[in-house]
């Protein structure tokens, strides 16, 4: 497989991108950009810069990623997102995830410079673009009737927002996880020490199942475990997150925690658990949340303790050939 990489500012590979992908659109008699405006003096802003996609020695696709964008968004301050324009893809590249990595790599940057929103238009009346787009998280939040800069013409366009934090904390930001976070992830789950609540380190096979079972978790529940990075670094030190978790015939809203070891004693796990309590309580409205702990696991049971939990019940969790005795620590919703 040839080496994927994203470089940042080479205009000239980026307009070979452009012009080759304005050209088929015309081709297909779905215009998108006016040819003519693809040059480098009428692209030239000093508050956008090209991200470039290759494929080996291949430019494959690109798009421009900037903090301030007036003519769509005139009520946002400069820095209040990240806004992205001209994604391109050359057809030799099509139906290979490009347009994901490049909208990934432009959300990293985003947060690296504490920027937790992504923001593009699109015409509305394409829906291969909306479902792209909301196929990655992007959700519509209005529609206006403008004329974009480089036509001459007025178009319904689609605008739409990537939230890129579930939460944050002063020093702490939770986002989905994804496959690339599998070598972070086997930090936590292939330490045995981490994982002595679960008497084994898990293999390498356990730790990519662990990680897929979080992804299918977004799709079909909203919530899962999520990343939880560090603001100042961007590493991910640990995840934290709600699951639903059945419990003796019930099913439970879990907080659960789980951190590398190198980040332990930290207060991490209480500011992260303390979040997501929050969102459950405020964003989802869940009338309880509960943490499910091994009894001789105090560490977490301070964290629960500490994020207003009190025990409610003890089971016997079977589990790795042994029983496990377990408490389920909950509090509830103070807003009804």
């Amino acid at each position: 497989m040839p080496e994927i990489r994203i470089s940042q500012g080479d205009a000239c590979a980026a307009l070979s991108i452009l012009q080759e992908a304005a050209a088929w659109l015309v081709q297909s008699g779905k215009p998108m950009w006016q040819p003519a405006s693809l040059t480098r003096e009428h692209l030239k802003n000093p508050d956008e810069e090209f991200l470039v996609l290759w494929v080996g020695d291949e430019a494959a696709a690109t798009l421009t990623l900037s903090f301030h964008d007036p003519f769509f968004w005139p009520d946002l301050p400069p820095g209040a997102s990240g806004y992205v324009h001209k994604l391109a893809v050359r057809r030799k590249f099509a139906g290979q995830g490009l347009p994901e990595k490049l909208i990934s790599h432009s959300a990293e940057l985003c947060r690296r410079r504490g920027v937790f929103a992504l923001r593009l238009d699109t015409d509305a009346d394409r829906p291969a673009l909306h479902a792209l787009y909301e196929g990655m998280g992007f959700q519509c939040v209005e529609t206006k009737h403008l004329m974009p800069p480089g036509h001459n013409e007025f178009f319904d366009l689609r605008l739409y927002k990537l939230d890129l934090a579930v939460f944050q904390t002063e020093r702490l930001y939770a986002r989905k996880m994804t496959l690339d976070d599998l070598p972070a992830l086997s930090l936590i789950l292939r330490d045995e020490k981490a994982m002595v609540a679960y008497e084994h380190a898990f293999s390498e096979e356990e730790t990519l199942h662990w990680l897929k079972t979080q992804l299918q978790r977004y799709q079909k529940d909203g919530v899962g475990l999520w990343a939880i990075v560090l603001k100042e670094s961007g590493e991910m030190i640990g995840q934290c997150g709600l699951t639903m978790q059945p419990v003796e015939g019930e099913t439970l809203l879990e907080v659960g925690y789980l951190f590398q070891r190198a980040f332990w004693h930290r207060g991490y796990a209480i500011e992260a658990a303390s979040a997501a309590k929050r969102y459950a309580f405020e964003v989802l409205k869940a009338p309880e949340v509960c943490s499910i702990i091994r009894e001789n696991n105090l560490a977490s049971i301070n964290v629960a303790i500490r994020n207003g939990m009190l025990a409610k019940k003890h089971f016997i969790h079977h589990y790795w050939g042994v029983d496990m005795p377990h408490i389920v620590f909950s509090v509830k919703n103070p807003a009804p």
